[in-house]
């Protein structure tokens, strides 16, 4: 049986054997997967909607954090919306009826996009920029690929089996929080969730901890609640590793630049 070996802070190591887990975690999840969809399809059938209709995110709120986001600021106005299909009409109720504008919504008391941070608002305006040139779908739908090439790629890295690998992906694909992320259109917590995993994973096996701490320093710049991870700074032999935690405070400080940015764009306003 082939064996993969995992160094855990550098002092331990687990011996896991994955041939054939992979297969056996892919066939489960289909199993559950394919009996939730025929459960759906009887409710829909009887005429039960949300959420017995469906096991993931409201379908009249479908891509809703992906595209409402963008649609609320300003520069998204010009955005032209394609088509007449379902999505579309969602589409054109986002761009035109969009809860999160900012100054609107803070007048009602809302949740704005001016309660994000400057990272992930320069994700927004490159979003921004590259649909009003091209389909909103279109740019969603490549958004989507980087998304699956990078777990891809994070996945060929410490899977070594080309079988193993290939049915983790699909596994990953058909699991419930890549689906709900998917039809949620948090494309952004997906990939910082994967900059997360890689901060953990680097920095237990000692094979580029600064490059840990900078994958790190950018996740609590877009989710500040990633901070609570700090704590692999501290556990290597219970010394509080000084040196490291400097260097990260200053990659923190050095992503000031980024409200300049923002700010010469008038993406705020």
């Amino acid at each position: 049986m082939k064996q993969i070996q995992y160094n855990i802070f550098c002092k331990n190591t687990i011996d896991l054997a994955i041939k054939n887990q992979a297969i056996t975690v892919f066939l489960l999840l289909f199993l559950f997967l394919s009996l939730n969809c025929i459960y759906n399809s009887f409710a829909a059938a009887l005429g039960f909607g949300f959420p017995y209709s469906t096991f993931v995110f409201n379908p009249n709120d479908l891509f809703a954090d992906y595209f409402k986001i963008i649609f609320s600021f300003p520069q998204a106005k010009d955005i032209q919306i394609y088509g007449s299909s379902r999505l579309s009409r969602l589409l054109f109720t986002y761009l035109h009826s969009n809860p999160y504008q900012g100054e609107v919504g803070l007048a009602k008391g809302l949740l704005t996009h001016f309660h994000g941070l400057p990272l992930g608002y320069l994700y927004t305006f490159i979003n921004i920029k590259l649909m009003n040139y091209i389909d909103p779908v279109i740019v969603f739908s490549f958004m989507l690929v980087v998304l699956f090439l990078t777990t891809y790629l994070f996945i060929s890295d410490i899977v070594l089996s080309v079988i193993d690998r290939r049915f983790f992906m699909l596994s990953i694909l058909i699991a419930y929080p890549t689906l709900y992320v998917i039809t949620r259109g948090h494309i952004v917590a997906a990939l910082t969730t994967l900059a997360l995993i890689a901060y953990v994973v680097l920095y237990v096996t000692n094979k580029g901890r600064y490059l840990a701490l900078f994958l790190f320093a950018v996740v609590i710049n877009i989710r500040p609640n990633a901070i609570i991870f700090v704590f692999l700074l501290l556990i290597d032999g219970f010394k509080l590793k000084i040196k490291e935690l400097l260097f990260l405070m200053e990659q923190i400080r050095e992503k000031k630049f980024i409200y300049k940015y923002i700010r010469d764009f008038n993406i705020y306003l």
